[in-house]
């Protein structure tokens, strides 16, 4: 965060970014430093470590103009996980029941819809818009870190 590029982010969110890599790490998640984007923003991608695929789970996005940033939990197939989502807090809930985002079809960079039910209510959203947090908050890591866990929660064989 040292670099040039990082001074558009607010104070806040350094601090919101250096605690999600700890809990996430905490988690058996690393970035690997790993950095990449475009001109217009740059990600940090969080996978497990020790494994050989390296499937990403997490991934912060920051805006380089505005130095915003936006929390993204990946989820495969979020009606195996309505139950939790629905009986989460507002903030995690707000994740994957909103307005905006519904797919039409676009096929942007891959994009593939995802289609649950979260409380009664259908969403077909682009592939991008599922489980995505905006403005994320740094007392609201412990219920991300707890999203995760249950989504990727180890198999017993």
């Amino acid at each position: 965060m040292s670099e040039e590029k990082f001074d558009v982010i607010s104070e806040d969110d350094k601090a919101f970014i250096f605690a999600y890599d700890d809990a996430i790490g905490a988690l058996g998640y690393d970035f690997g430093n790993r950095l990449w984007g475009a001109s217009s923003y740059t990600e940090i991608g969080y996978s497990k470590t020790g494994v050989k695929s390296k499937n990403m789970v997490s991934r912060i996005r920051i805006d380089n103009n505005t130095g915003k940033i936006t929390l993204r939990i990946y989820i495969a197939d979020v009606d195996k996980h309505c139950t939790y989502i629905e009986n989460a807090p507002m903030h995690i809930k707000a994740g994957f029941a909103f307005d905006d985002g519904e797919c039409t079809g676009c096929n942007i960079n891959f994009c593939h819809p995802k289609k649950y039910t979260i409380g009664g209510m259908s969403y077909v959203k682009c592939t991008h818009f599922a489980g995505t947090f905006h403005d994320p908050k740094i007392e609201s890591i412990p219920d991300y870190c707890n999203l995760l866990a249950t989504v990727y929660q180890k198999k017993s064989k």
